[in-house]
């Protein structure tokens, strides 16, 4: 895995997209506030957020859609991938984010409940649209998942994830992602006018009720217990942590890098860059 590149991305996103020129960008005319993006390290507890929302009766978990897929390649890649080349370009107006919208909301209204307000995109690699879901949905909401980052980067490189996420065979390359990725996020939340909600995983395990009101008031919606029951919840939850979120809240995770303190070193190395 090419983490030299992937933090020369980063740079190029962080560039691109800068107050200055978000503040020029056009937005798309869609007030919908359904789409509800949740990003984050794989195994940094997105499958656990969603299925704590999709809990409530107003929520309906999309899982990991690749729907912004199509409105990346349509909008940005012919301009190089640049959001500025594809601004000069014109190819960023209302008319065009707003026509992506409108495809990007057909596509969760043909999967999700015709009654639901509010539909979960939990595709990990959103971090990088967020400024196009920006432009895309102005009333969009974003839940970034975190969690100790020598957990997350173990819990990931215990598990073999068939080749989907190439940077976590190794723990330099993950430490690595996880900080470069960590650099775009945090830029979106200074830059963004869209809301984005923090969700940490000890925050959570250590106060349960608390974080979860929590989440639910950010999702403009109103309280319903089976939300602290998250367990009983049969909605499907297709990752590596589909077993672990019918169950309730266990702390054996918490800390686990401490039981591998003589072996890690590159992980930290990588993760403080």
């Amino acid at each position: 895995y090419d983490t030299a590149r992937l933090g020369r991305l980063i740079d190029k996103e962080i560039a691109a997209w800068s107050p200055e020129r978000l503040a020029v960008f056009a937005r798309s005319s869609i007030t919908d506030d359904r789409p509800v993006f949740v990003v984050g390290m794989p195994r940094s507890g997105s499958t656990l957020c969603e299925q704590i929302l999709s809990s409530h009766p107003a929520v309906f978990p999309g899982g990991e859609l690749e729907f912004m897929r199509e409105p990346y390649e349509n909008l940005l890649v012919p301009h190089g991938e640049s959001i500025a080349t594809a601004h000069e370009a014109g190819a960023i107006t209302d008319k065009s984010l707003t026509r992506a919208a409108r495809g990007y909301l057909q596509k969760i209204r043909k999967i999700s409940d015709k009654n639901a307000v509010r539909v979960t995109d939990k595709m990990p690699y959103n971090w990088r649209n967020l400024g196009l879901i920006s432009l895309m949905f102005p009333n969009a909401r974003v839940i970034h998942t975190v969690r100790n980052p020598l957990d997350t980067c173990l819990s990931c490189y215990f598990h073999d994830f068939i080749g989907v996420h190439p940077f976590a065979y190794d723990l330099a390359h993950l430490g690595a992602y996880h900080r470069h990725t960590g650099r775009v996020i945090e830029h979106w939340k200074a830059v963004l006018d869209i809301p984005i909600h923090t969700l940490v995983y000890e925050d959570l395990l250590a106060d349960q009720e608390r974080v979860t009101r929590e989440l639910v008031e950010f999702m403009d919606l109103e309280w319903d217990d089976a939300c602290l029951r998250f367990h009983e919840n049969r909605r499907a939850a297709i990752t590596h942590s589909n077993e672990q979120v019918r169950e309730k809240l266990f702390t054996s995770s918490r800390g686990r890098h401490e039981n591998y303190e003589g072996h890690i070193r590159i992980l930290r190395t990588a993760l403080e860059g």
